[in-house]
């Protein structure tokens, strides 16, 4: 190797060994969290926690919420599946009949969900501004769901159990549309 190769390679390993030294500062610094702190105010009211009646809306929202969302993605899944061949989900070890299996559980605990989320909202009236909004967009994710092909495929069996959990939703369902 010649001097200047020699030159040249030196102040590429100084200038990597500077280069890994500033980003290793950088993320150090970088570390503290960029959220700002919230202190309580010192001359007011301390802050109220919230109510169990709140609470309890939030947790009814948000167990339909990831139910429906489950739905959502089981619902994508099952299509693709019905649409491989048999010797194609055999080689992709996908069980169609497990899948619609899950798919009608999770649809009997979206209905629930549903259900609950529906007699909350009618013993408290409407809610609050954005707790009303996703209440809307959930009832029409519930009622997009519901009309799925794939979702009355799963609820036309004979067990008494899903009878009893739609003939709840229905009504529950009809008594938020009168209102």
């Amino acid at each position: 190797m010649n001097k200047k190769m020699l030159i040249f390679l030196r102040t590429a390993a100084l200038c990597f060994v500077g280069l890994a030294i500033m980003a290793s500062e950088l993320a150090l610094v970088g570390a503290k969290s960029t959220s700002p702190t919230v202190r309580q105010p010192t001359n007011g009211v301390a802050v109220q926690p919230l109510s169990k009646r709140r609470h309890d809306i939030s947790l009814h929202m948000q167990t339909a919420k990831r139910w429906a969302e489950v739905l959502d993605t089981q619902s994508s899944e099952i299509l693709k599946a019905s649409s491989m061949g048999t010797l194609q989900r055999w080689r992709q070890n996908i069980d169609l009949t497990t899948m619609r299996t899950q798919y009608a559980e999770g649809t009997l605990a979206h209905l629930k969900s549903m259900t609950s989320l529906f007699k909350v909202r009618r013993q408290m009236g409407r809610f609050k501004d954005l707790k009303e909004f996703d209440f809307q967009n959930m009832v029409r994710k519930s009622d997009y769901l519901m009309a799925l092909p794939t979702t009355k495929e799963s609820l036309n069996t004979e067990d008494p159990e899903i009878e009893r959990i739609l003939v709840a939703y229905s009504h529950e369902r009809q008594q938020l549309s009168i209102h």
